[in-house]
């Protein structure tokens, strides 16, 4: 997946377990609604995750992505897919 960045998107995946773990210590406590812009593979979506949100709102601009997350993610009602 890293391998096809696309930069037309200016797509930069998180990979660095540290900066995520940080980003989601930023959410204070659970039953939130969030929003996540750019979700790209999902990595910092499933962290999201733990936190128990109460909605979950991802847009993304790849399509190919779309796909991807749409199947990585069906199992939850709370999550939306944007595009």
């Amino acid at each position: 997946m890293y391998d096809n960045l696309k930069k037309k998107y200016g797509q930069n995946f998180l990979i660095d377990k540290n900066i995520s773990t940080k980003i989601i210590n930023l959410i204070s406590h659970d039953n939130l609604n969030i929003l996540e812009i750019g979700p790209g593979d999902g990595k910092l979506t499933e962290k999201i995750l733990e936190k128990k949100p109460k909605n979950l709102d991802i847009i993304e601009i790849d399509k190919d992505l779309i796909e991807y997350l749409n199947k990585k993610f069906q199992k939850y009602k709370f999550i939306n897919i944007i595009n």
